[in-house]
């Protein structure tokens, strides 16, 4: 297996796999099923787009088995193994989050069951916090106010 940049034609697949197992999770919000594709498609190609992606590949036949989007070495947005492989996710996970050089202690922005599985046992434990997908990659975006003052948003501790 290899470890190497997603390419332009694995964007597809990346959005699908996302879209689709971040849908049904307990922390996805209030929309609705009929509407998912419509509100969550352009905010997850925004994640897409300003995130690292690195996927794992077959030697033999270039298979996918997983992927990872972050950004920097503290921001995971989303990791995904294909069903077909879940029998060796943590392997493929700590390869993936290994590749990228995430630092221990990491930030998450997107939880599905399969991700909080993958973060469960982790030590020292991830910290979910979506609000740092929320706030933009640029560093004009990622403002917040604190005591009436604007000061960056940070994603170490």
């Amino acid at each position: 297996m290899r470890i190497e940049p997603a390419s332009p034609d694995d964007r597809g697949a990346l959005l699908d796999s996302w879209l689709r197992s971040f849908r049904t999770s307990h922390y996805a919000g209030l929309i609705p099923m009929d509407e998912w594709a419509l509100v969550m498609t352009p905010i997850i190609e925004d994640l897409l787009d300003r995130s690292s992606l690195l996927v794992m590949r077959g030697t033999t036949f270039g298979t996918t088995y997983g992927w990872l989007a972050h950004e920097g070495r503290s921001l995971v947005h989303y990791v995904y193994v294909w069903n077909s492989y879940r029998f060796q996710a943590e392997e493929i996970v700590d390869a993936l989050l290994a590749a990228a050089d995430i630092r221990p202690r990491f930030f998450y922005s997107c939880r599905s069951s399969f991700v909080e599985r993958m973060f469960r046992e982790r030590v020292p434990r991830p910290k979910f916090n979506p609000l740092y997908a929320r706030h933009g990659s640029t560093p004009e975006q990622r403002k917040k106010v604190r005591n009436g003052k604007t000061v960056p948003v940070t994603y170490s501790r």
